[in-house]
């Protein structure tokens, strides 16, 4: 028995079902992402949940998850996966004595899980490889200014490659959501030759975006962080066709739902646009 103030729950029976399927989560401190399959849906924090901590959000999207999913989830067992350790562990504990906040949050999932008989086990899936939900739970949308001076002066692309409907800044867009509308498939199995693409990818793909800019001899404005301790900076800079522009701080300078939410941490991200090509 999990004791949590004054609430409880029975354990996990010895013999527990293999999973059945899975679904992916992932939070960010405005947003949560979750992916079952081809299925995805997103979703804002209110601004007493921003405050939380993130390894509060982070098991709190698992129970928005299953929640979401729960017609193709009922009677099941569920495979969870999270790039969160702590939010893995309070899953597979039913809780913990750690964290009350954290203890509650798991037994409100446990205890609705019960309710609609799922079993739940949770497994670690490092960040890098969570793109699909970070996507979601991390979508930006550059500035339409900043953008339209960038193109004023490297070209007017015809493709956005990592975009949604809402953020996007081209006639044509990619995503690495398999199910948005008007998309033109998976960015990274189409070709890149042949025109100028835009791409604003998250983070964790660059070093792939770099691998597809040189193997298709791709033309690329790129906006990405400006970090010269990361990997894959001195590729950028030996792509680079001219000096890497500098963003402005604007507090406006990255948003999410129309322009309503604003990035919180601008400053550590010294996002610049670069002008990449492949070699030839």
């Amino acid at each position: 028995m999990v004791d949590c103030g004054r609430q409880s729950f029975p354990g996990r029976p010895f013999s527990q079902p293999p999973p059945v399927t899975s679904v992916i989560t992932d939070a960010s401190t405005l947003g949560w992402g979750v992916h079952l399959g081809d299925l995805e849906i997103k979703g804002l924090w209110s601004p007493v949940e921003r405050m939380f901590h993130i390894n509060l959000l982070k098991l709190r999207a698992v129970r928005l998850a299953h929640k979401a999913f729960l017609p193709s989830l009922r009677g099941l067992s569920v495979q969870v996966l999270t790039d969160n350790t702590t939010a893995m562990w309070y899953i597979n504990k039913q809780g913990g004595v750690g964290s009350y906040l954290l203890c509650r949050e798991a037994l409100r999932l446990w205890s609705w899980a019960k309710d609609h008989q799922i079993c739940l086990v949770a497994n670690h899936l490092a960040g890098v490889l969570n793109v699909r939900a970070d996507t979601l739970s991390h979508e930006w949308c550059l500035h339409p200014d900043q953008v339209r001076q960038i193109f004023q002066m490297w070209g007017i692309p015809r493709i956005d490659r990592f975009a949604t409907r809402e953020n996007l800044h081209c006639p044509l867009f990619c995503s690495l959501q398999y199910t948005v509308q008007g998309a033109l498939g998976d960015a990274f199995q189409m070709s890149w030759c042949d025109q100028l693409l835009y791409a604003f990818p998250p983070i964790p793909l660059i070093p792939r975006v770099v691998r597809k800019i040189r193997q298709d001899r791709a033309q690329v404005i790129l906006i990405a962080p400006d970090w010269p301790r990361r990997v894959w900076y001195s590729d950028l800079l030996q792509l680079s066709l001219c000096p890497l522009l500098r963003l402005p701080l604007g507090a406006d300078l990255l948003s999410q739902s129309q322009g309503q939410v604003l990035h919180p941490h601008l400053q550590s991200l010294h996002l610049h646009a670069w002008r990449l090509k492949g070699a030839t």
